[in-house]
Formats: structure tokens, sequence, C-alpha cells
């Protein structure tokens, strides 16, 4: 499965850099699923219920998230502005507007002679799709399942308290299918001008970024063993 882009001109289409970019799903999966936040665009129809403003507002909200299959879920409080501008009136009926998905991984500063040649090394992922309410059970419980169990890669849902009826209430599940995605990358050394190599006043190379985590803090009421999945995590790239 890919997302090729059609033409030059759609949605998903990198215009510079085309060497950096790739459209297959294995490496659009690959990135949502090892990023811990996404960042959810959308626009707050001034239309919506409750909304103070005159005119449609573009908004950006850091997000957790999960994924099955070509589906991320988002799940948020029942009266949120999210929830209501992204959910539609339920069913399988679309919500009020569209939705962009980020998620970018930074892996480190590229330092080049000119400050216009400094850049990154990253992964990014960009998709876009139609958000759904959830509103069939299973599927609700399937999405907060992999919402939950999406930075641990382990079953933190079923080692969990069971969840009540008022948290299931007060909770709203979106789910976005991908209908495009692009993914754009960096890795590697410095792209400096010939003219600038061998400059002896201005330094020039790649300061790596490594993310980790770190030693498990239990809380000061916890009186239970820390599971092993969450032990093994102590130290593994959090990114």
């Amino acid at each position: 499965m890919a997302f090729d882009p059609p033409n030059g001109k759609a949605l998903n289409a990198l215009r510079r850099m085309k060497d950096q970019a790739s459209y297959d799903a294995e490496s659009v999966y690959a990135i949502l699923d090892k990023g811990l936040v996404a960042h959810v665009g959308f626009t707050i129809p001034a239309s919506l219920q409750g909304s103070e403003y005159l005119e449609d507002w573009p908004c950006v909200i850091p997000m957790v998230y999960g994924r099955i299959g070509n589906s991320i879920y988002l799940h948020g409080y029942v009266s949120g502005r999210l929830m209501k501008a992204l959910a539609g009136s339920g069913g399988d009926e679309v919500g009020l507007t569209k939705a962009a998905i980020t998620v970018t991984l930074l892996d480190g500063l590229v330092i080049a002679c000119s400050p216009f040649n400094h850049s990154m090394n990253y992964r990014s992922v960009c998709v876009f799709g139609y958000p759904v309410l959830v509103s069939d059970q299973e599927e609700k419980e399937a999405a907060l399942r992999a919402i939950t169990d999406h930075a641990f890669k382990a079953d933190r849902w079923g080692t969990s308290r069971a969840t009540n009826k008022t948290e299931y209430q007060t909770t709203k599940v979106i789910r976005v299918d991908i209908e495009t995605a692009s993914v754009k990358r960096r890795s590697g050394p410095v792209n400096d001008d010939d003219a600038d190599k061998g400059n002896e006043a201005h330094f020039a190379g790649v300061l790596p970024i490594v993310t980790k985590f770190g030693a498990v803090e239990p809380a000061e009421y916890n009186v239970a063993p820390i599971p092993d999945y969450i032990k093994k995590m102590e130290g593994d790239d959090a990114q």
C-alpha cells in the first residue's frame, strides 16, 4: 500500500527536497508508531455551537493517539471544542472539518558555516483524513486500548484499573482514516557550500539528539510493584 501523489499539486506531494520524501504506508506507520505526541490541525467553524468567533479559525493541538491499521484514533472530553469540531453528530457522519495530523522525531541539529545551510536530522509524517465520531462500543474500547497502549508497546490498558461508566460517558473517540500521507526525513552530515568547507573561523558538524526514558519514579501512594514492561523501558530510546 502507498499514498503516491497523482501529481505534483496533490495534497500530500512534497514540492521541495523531493529526495527526502516517501509515500509508502510502511514508512508512514513506522513514524506514527514511534512517536508519542501528534499535532492535530483542524478548523474551528464559526458555526460551531458555543463559538465566540465570527469566522473560522485554524487550530493545532498536541495529542496522544493510537493507530489501528490505516486509522488514527484520538480521544477527548465529550464537550471539548476539538470533539465538537471533529465529531459531527455521531454514527458514520463525517465531522464539521477536515484534519491534518503530524508527528516529528528529531535526531540532530545540523550546524553549517552559513545560517542558511543549517538544518535538522529528523523523521516526520503528515497525514490527512476526515474525522468520524466512533459510536460503536467495541470499536471505542479497541481505540481507547490502542491509545493507552501506544507509548508502552504493551498491554497497559489490560493491566490498569478497569474503567467505569462515568469515564466512558465523558469521553468521545474520533477515528481519522488516512486518506493520504507523506513522510519527509533527513539524515547525515552537513551540506555546506564548497567555498565554506575548511573554514577555520566557523564550525560545521552535527549535534545528535538522543531522547531516552529515565528511571521509573513511583507515586508516593503507590504500593504495587513496577510492571516488567515499564521497568524494561528504562534507558530505551523514546523516539
